[in-house]
């Protein structure tokens, strides 16, 4: 039975050392990549939510609005206006 020599790469510390800070610094900006896109879609979103509260306020006030020119109608007297 033959074996072969087989020749390991020889890692040194300050390599070792070197590719962890790699890794770690990418994590890093994977991170802070990920929270600014999720800051983006949560203020669109808010903005979107926000517009359509607006809208919805803005109806129920000219509901709010024709009810009380009814009322006021209703209400007054016969032969003021």
């Amino acid at each position: 039975m033959t074996t072969r020599n087989r020749r390991r790469r020889r890692v040194s510390f300050t390599d070792y050392f070197g590719d962890l800070v790699d890794d770690t610094k990418e994590f890093i900006d994977d991170l802070l990549d990920r929270d600014d896109e999720e800051k983006r879609f949560h203020s669109e979103r808010t903005a979107r939510h926000d517009d359509r509260d607006l809208d919805e306020l803005r109806e129920t006030l000219q509901e709010m609005s024709r009810r009380l020119d009814r009322i006021s109608r209703t209400e007054q007297p016969a032969g003021q206006e």
